[in-house]
């Protein structure tokens, strides 16, 4: 039965090695579609906003004022 577990182990650990490469070319396609300077900026806002949430929150979609 362990022996079993191993290579069901061992299939989802290789599926999820291609799936890795996969999805890191997916996101390094789309991230280069902007300029350095962009993603610097973002960056710097995910930084600001995990070290103190009362920060502008760069995962929510900007609203427009009204």
């Amino acid at each position: 039965m362990f022996f079993n577990a191993g290579i069901k182990f061992l299939a989802q650990l290789n599926r999820a090695v291609e799936m890795h490469a996969k999805h890191r070319k997916a996101f390094n396609d789309f991230n280069n579609t902007f300029p350095p300077a962009a993603i610097e900026k973002w960056n710097q806002m995910v930084i600001d906003w995990d070290k103190d949430a009362t920060k502008l929150n760069p995962y929510e979609e900007p609203s427009e004022s009204k």
